[in-house]
């Protein structure tokens, strides 16, 4: 995928991708990857009939592709069709057996219809081939955490911390973990240094980023700051009515 389209993504400037983002006149691997990389940031915007065409548009780019098929897979579940989502990215996955996002995709549907076994093997998967894959690794320790499967969960905690310090995400994860240890003031300080961070974020950032207003909202509400939580979480439902979430989104 082209750096400024990877770069447009990762910082939620969805719509400078649409406008400043061609596929044209590209090869047909990095036009798919490109068409892709539009229909996430269009699936992001709420676009769903457009971002499907864009998906659709990568496949026919690139049949050996995966990058088509994750996206779909990505989108069948923001739609709530897990059927359809299992079929696409069992496709992803044949076509990049070594593609750490076509990993991810079924992992993340795995995980969603509660086949933890399979989403656990399939996020190792996908770090395998990307150990700093950060929705892969959320994912997987966030649902290690809710099998109370707390040692394994604190393995990918700590990769997190070392790797995304101030990630707010993993941040939450850690804080909640030392919880189940039984660790009430470490978790009590990981919490408020969660709130701290959060709070440094700018609302634009947020808005463009609703995991983050999730996040925000069930870390205040555990800090007791009742006002912020009940806001954030208002505004996340907003802005992702059909994407409710869990411990960790990964999509």
């Amino acid at each position: 995928l082209p750096i400024c389209a990877r770069a447009y993504l990762q910082l939620g400037r969805y719509r400078e991708l649409i406008d400043a983002v061609s596929a044209d006149g590209l090869a047909p691997r990095t036009r798919a990857e490109v068409l892709a990389a539009r229909g996430s940031a269009l699936l992001e915007l709420g676009q769903m009939f457009d971002a499907e065409q864009a998906f659709a548009a990568a496949k026919d780019a690139d049949p050996a592709s995966p990058a088509g098929w994750t996206g779909m897979t990505i989108l069948r579940l923001r739609q709530g069709a897990p059927v359809e989502a299992g079929q696409e990215s069992e496709r992803a996955v044949d076509l990049g057996p070594n593609d750490a996002e076509a990993w991810n995709a079924l992992a993340s549907v795995a995980h969603e219809t509660g086949r933890s076994d399979e989403a656990l093997t399939a996020y190792a998967r996908a770090l395998e081939n990307d150990p700093r894959l950060l929705a892969a690794r959320l994912a997987r320790a966030g649902l290690l955490l809710d099998l109370d499967r707390l040692d394994e969960a604190g393995a990918d905690i700590e990769y997190l911390r070392k790797e995304y310090p101030v990630e707010p995400r993993a941040m939450l994860l850690r804080a909640l973990w030392l919880q189940r240890r039984g660790e009430t003031d470490a978790a009590r300080t990981a919490l408020a240094d969660t709130g701290a961070v959060l709070k440094a974020v700018p609302r634009e950032t947020m808005e463009r980023f609703p995991a983050l207003l999730l996040v925000s909202g069930l870390t205040h509400s555990a800090l007791g700051e009742l006002e912020r939580a009940r806001d954030d979480l208002a505004r996340y439902l907003e802005l992702a009515p059909d994407n409710p979430g869990r411990s960790e989104e990964h999509t």
